[in-house]
């Protein structure tokens, strides 16, 4: 079976936790059963850390958290030049909302997370972001 790829919102959901919880840790019961392969930025372990290192939150290895869950893959020359490309993609649409456009950051790191899961063929892109999502259609995957 292909490998599957999880963004950093599966992450946040699951160590938050918020109220679809149950239906990740489902998904994962599924996915190790079925002895699939997840996979994951060294991005994600990042973006989920900062929620520990925040005022007042209690300090947590989220990057140890993730490792047991998901295989933390690092950035290379291929899934860089992959991610401008989804990003020069999204840049010709020049349709962009006011808010697309303040948003600009986040997607860049969508474009890693979606090259990320091309370099490594995996099957599906797992995210409850809901731009990601939307970009399904506009990237093609």
């Amino acid at each position: 079976m292909k490998p599957v790829y999880f963004d950093t919102s599966v992450f946040i959901s699951l160590f938050k936790p918020e109220t679809n919880v149950a239906a990740i840790k489902e998904l994962l019961r599924q996915l190790q059963a079925d002895k699939v392969r997840i996979y994951t930025s060294m991005i994600t372990a990042q973006e989920v850390s900062v929620l520990t290192h925040r005022r007042g939150s209690l300090a947590r290895d989220n990057f140890a958290r993730i490792s047991k869950l998901a295989r933390i893959v690092g950035l290379n020359k291929d899934i860089s030049l992959t991610a401008a490309k989804l990003e020069a993609f999204i840049s010709d649409d020049a349709k962009e909302s006011e808010t697309e456009r303040k948003l600009k950051h986040r997607r860049k790191w969508d474009c890693f997370h979606i090259a990320t899961a091309q370099f490594y063929s995996c099957s599906d892109l797992y995210t409850n972001d809901g731009p990601l999502i939307g970009r399904r259609e506009q990237l093609g995957i």
